[in-house]
């Protein structure tokens, strides 16, 4: 029978590797450290296992639209216009002064050219949309998060060793662990590149020529 990395399992390796299974204090973080393992995934793969989409509308008049639940960087936004929303066209990504500038006027309508970050959860969106126009956001993400009602998630199913050695590589700087950590990480790093390639964290997202120009 496969053994499928859960929640539960990965939280029993830590005593097992680790061989601490008296150390109650170690063990009581155990959910905090794959926590940590998991953000530490989020922030350093930008992999194709980690970007997702959306598809909405903006809402005629509205200048913020939210960002995605567990959105961590935008990829692109595209939009369709013409007739019948059929032509897609590219959003492109300016700071939140020029955008200012460029639409100083929020009540003022228009087909949108550009977006920014607005707040952490909003972006801004200029012109202001001046019909519904359909739009598709493309994004890295943090996947849901493990814990005891979650038991799997992308990286339990797709990349249990890389999860695995980030969660250790926690763990042993939790334990104040210098030489440890440090071959933690060269097992973390090894276990990357033979799931994703030599170059996975340095990714070039899909609207990098966009965001350019």
């Amino acid at each position: 029978m496969a053994i499928v990395l859960t929640f539960d399992n990965l939280k029993a390796q830590f005593s097992i590797w680790l061989e601490r299974n008296g150390d109650s204090a170690l063990l009581s973080e155990v959910p905090y450290l794959i926590m940590l393992a998991e953000d530490r995934l989020a922030r350093e793969l930008k992999i194709l296992g980690t970007r997702a989409s959306v598809t909405a509308s903006f809402v005629p008049g509205q200048s913020w639209v939210p960002k995605p639940t567990r959105w961590r960087e935008t990829v692109a936004i595209n939009i369709g216009t013409g007739p019948g929303h059929t032509k897609r066209e590219q959003l492109f990504l300016r700071d939140y002064n020029f955008c200012r500038l460029y639409w100083p006027n929020p009540v003022l309508q228009g087909q949108p050219r550009f977006y920014s970050d607005y707040l952490y959860d909003q972006y801004l969106i200029t012109p202001t949309p001046d019909d519904a126009y359909p739009f598709e956001l493309m994004f890295w993400q943090r996947h849901p998060p493990l814990d005891e009602t979650h038991q799997t998630n992308w990286w339990t199913a797709n990349a249990p060793a890389v999860l695995h050695n980030a969660a250790m590589l926690e763990a042993k700087l939790y334990m104040k662990d210098v030489e440890g950590a440090a071959g933690q990480e060269r097992q973390y790093d090894r276990a990357v590149k033979a799931q994703f390639g030599e170059n996975a964290r340095q990714k070039i997202d899909g609207a990098t020529e966009a965001k350019e120009k």
